[in-house]
C-alpha cells in the first residue's frame, strides 16, 4: 500500500468517527424535544443541528482529501462533467463565404482538384466509396434532404470515410421560388444532415447550377459558399458513354478544378464504372484529390502569402534611401 493509500485511509476513518460522534451527539441533543413532543410541547428553536455544526469540518476535509472522499462525504463526485465537442462543420475560407465559385485560383505548380458527387445518398453510393478507398481519395457529396431521410445508414457511411458534405437542397428544385421555400428547402436539408450524421456544412450547390431561382441568393445571405463546377461529366445523361465521361474529365481538367459527377438520381452504373479510369488517369497526369474546402483553402493560403509580400515591398519601398558613404 503505497503512503498516498495510507494517507486516504487515515482521512476516511477520522471522517466516519466524527460523523459518529456528531450523530451520537445529535441523538442526545433531541431527547428533550422528544420528551417535550410526547407531553405536546413545541420544540425549541434552539434545537443543535449537527449537520451544520459539522458542515465546516466536513468542508475542510473536503479540500484535502481525495475526490473519491469528497464524494463519500457529499453524496455527489466533484469532477467537473466532460465538454461537448462542437459539431465538424464543412465550410469555406471566410473570404469564400456568400460567394459563388466553380473552382480554385492556384498560382503554383501543384496540381490539385476536387471530385464531387450530386444527388445522393443513394443505393449505388457505397459502390462509389468502395472505389473512393480503394484508390484513397477524398471526395465532396452534395447531398439532397429527402435522400438523407431514405438512405441514413448510407449517409453515415459517407461522412465516417471522411468525406466533406454539401447541401443540394431537401428535393432537387429548379423553379423560381419565394425566400420562405427557398428557406425550408436548405434549412430543413441542413438539419438533417446534422440530426442524421452530427456534421453540419455551410456549402451549397443549387440544382442545375441556377442561381436565379432563390436559392442561390439565400444561401449567399446566410454566408454559404455556393459552389459550382469547372468540369460537367453530364453523367446523368444516357448518351453519355462510359468513356465520354472519362475523356471529359482528363480533357478539361485543369489545377484547381472542381468535378461534377452524380452518385444518386438515378442509376448511375456509368458513373461506377468510369471513376477508377477517372482516378487513375488524373493521377497520371500528376493531379492530386482533395474536397472543396481543402481546394479553397489552398487559394486562401496563396492569396494571405501574396498579400504578405506586396505588404512587404511596399513596406520596403517606403523606407527612405540611405545617403552615400
Amino acid at each position: 500500500m503505497t503512503d498516498r493509500d495510507l494517507l486516504f485511509e487515515r482521512q476516511q476513518r477520522t471522517a466516519i468517527a466524527l460523523v459518529a460522534v456528531f450523530g451520537l451527539f445529535d441523538i442526545c441533543s433531541r431527547l428533550p424535544s422528544l420528551q417535550a413532543f410526547a407531553q405536546g410541547i413545541p420544540s425549541p428553536a434552539s434545537e443543535v443541528n449537527w449537520q451544520q455544526l459539522a458542515a465546516p469540518l466536513i468542508a475542510g476535509i473536503q479540500s484535502v482529501s481525495e475526490p473519491k472522499l469528497a464524494a463519500s462525504l457529499t453524496g455527489s463526485a466533484s469532477a467537473k462533467p466532460a465538454a461537448v465537442a462542437p459539431a465538424p462543420i464543412f465550410s469555406a475560407p471566410q473570404r469564400f463565404q456568400g460567394q459563388i465559385v466553380d473552382r480554385a485560383q492556384l498560382s503554383g505548380d501543384e496540381k490539385v482538384i476536387a471530385l464531387t458527387f450530386d444527388d445522393g445518398p443513394w443505393e449505388q453510393t457505397p459502390e462509389i466509396l468502395g472505389i473512393l478507398k480503394e484508390m484513397d481519395v477524398k471526395a465532396t457529396f452534395f447531398w439532397v434532404g429527402k435522400n438523407v431521410q431514405t438512405y441514413p445508414e448510407i449517409a453515415k457511411q459517407v461522412v465516417a470515410a471522411g468525406h466533406a458534405i454539401g447541401n443540394h437542397t431537401w428535393d432537387h428544385p429548379t423553379n423560381s421560388m419565394d425566400r420562405e421555400t427557398a428557406a425550408k428547402q436548405i434549412d430543413s436539408t441542413n438539419d438533417y444532415i446534422f440530426e442524421t450524421t452530427g456534421v453540419r456544412t455551410a456549402l451549397f450547390r443549387p440544382p442545375g447550377g441556377a442561381l436565379l431561382n432563390g436559392l442561390a441568393d439565400y444561401a449567399r445571405n446566410r454566408q454559404d459558399a455556393v459552389v459550382l463546377w469547372s468540369v460537367d461529366t453530364r453523367d446523368w445523361q444516357a448518351s453519355t458513354s462510359v468513356q465520354m465521361l472519362v475523356s471529359t474529365v482528363l480533357n478539361e481538367a485543369k489545377p484547381g478544378g472542381i468535378v461534377l459527377m452524380h452518385d444518386g438520381g438515378g442509376n448511375r452504373w456509368r458513373t461506377v464504372e468510369a471513376l477508377p479510369a477517372i482516378i487513375a488517369g488524373l493521377r497520371e497526369l500528376g493531379y492530386r484529390f482533395v474536397t472543396v474546402p481543402e481546394l479553397l483553402e489552398m487559394q486562401e493560403k496563396e492569396i494571405i502569402a501574396a498579400e504578405a509580400k506586396a505588404a512587404q515591398a511596399a513596406a520596403a519601398e517606403s523606407q527612405p534611401a540611405l545617403p552615400p558613404q
